[in-house]
């Protein structure tokens, strides 16, 4: 049995300790979570007539990312069919960094049902939350700001994700410096 000497030794010791280093960096790497709302498609009408989700159901959406949130509704007809959805985007920070009314919308199931769109780039770590306020009445008249429900709203409905930091480089990087150790180390036997 042959025993490391001391070069030897520290950069197995290195190696050792740069592992559990870099391993640790990658456990956190920064996403953003998104919540999922199986009932909520473009081919499912929702159960209560309105629903809310966004692109990503519940995979990674790392931060930087454009995240489109969708609204869904089938009160298309009647004397107060929703014509307009406010999206309101509620920021970790506790800022309302966009708040968008949009009366465009592309219907779907042979007209019987309406996705309202928006879409804006998370760019802010941590929980992030987005109401939609199904608004009706004329187009103009400005959805309500508030969670109450007022003679132009007929429901809210939200979805929330996470962000976290991206850090793009931590397994590369971790792969780049263990193999360069390894190799190191190859040479350094092969000299002896």
């Amino acid at each position: 049995m042959r025993y490391l000497n001391g070069r030897e030794a520290l950069l197995t010791l290195a190696l050792l300790l740069a592992i559990p280093i870099i391993s640790s960096s990658v456990s956190h790497v920064p996403v953003a979570f998104a919540a999922h709302s199986a009932s909520c498609s473009d081919s499912i009408a929702p159960p209560s007539g309105y629903c809310v989700t966004s692109d990503f159901h519940g995979t990674p959406v790392p931060v930087g990312t454009s995240v489109t949130v969708k609204a869904y509704t089938t009160d298309i007809s009647g004397p107060s069919p929703v014509t307009r959805v406010r999206f309101i985007w509620h920021a970790p920070d506790g800022t309302t960094p966009f708040d968008e009314e949009v009366s465009t919308f592309t219907p779907l199931l042979s007209g019987t049902m309406r996705r309202f769109s928006n879409t804006h780039t998370v760019g802010i770590t941590g929980d992030w939350g987005v109401q939609a306020i199904f608004c009706t009445g004329t187009l103009g008249t400005p959805c309500p700001a508030n969670q109450q429900k007022s003679n132009d709203t007929e429901a809210i409905r939200a979805t929330s994700f996470e962000g976290i930091p991206e850090f793009q480089l931590a397994v590369p990087l971790m792969s780049s410096i263990t193999l360069g150790l390894w190799m190191l180390l190859k040479r350094l036997k092969n000299k002896q």
